[in-house]
């Protein structure tokens, strides 16, 4: 508190208390965001890893099935092999 009491003397010191008060709000919640925009850019990354190893994990077999759908279609099927085939 100021040593003078009343007058403009108080109302700067509420004021100076408020922007004190204020500005440490504002410390506290950069604080926090700038936690959770860490928190969501290491989500992020771990979701983007996920994805990738999925997709290579699901390419790789889709890729088999196919080269041996090919192959199957040269062979001697019958019609209901072939039908089995065309929906595959």
């Amino acid at each position: 508190m100021c040593s003078l009491q009343g007058g403009c003397c108080s109302i700067t010191c509420c004021y100076l208390r408020r922007v004190d008060e204020g500005k440490d709000l504002l410390m506290e919640q950069n604080v926090a965001l700038d936690l959770a925009r860490r928190e969501a850019e290491t989500a992020i990354r771990a979701r983007n890893d996920f994805l990738a190893v999925m997709n290579h994990e699901m390419r790789t077999p889709m890729h088999a099935i196919i080269a041996l759908s090919s192959l199957l279609q040269e062979t001697e099927l019958t019609p209901e092999q072939r039908s089995w085939l065309r929906q595959s």
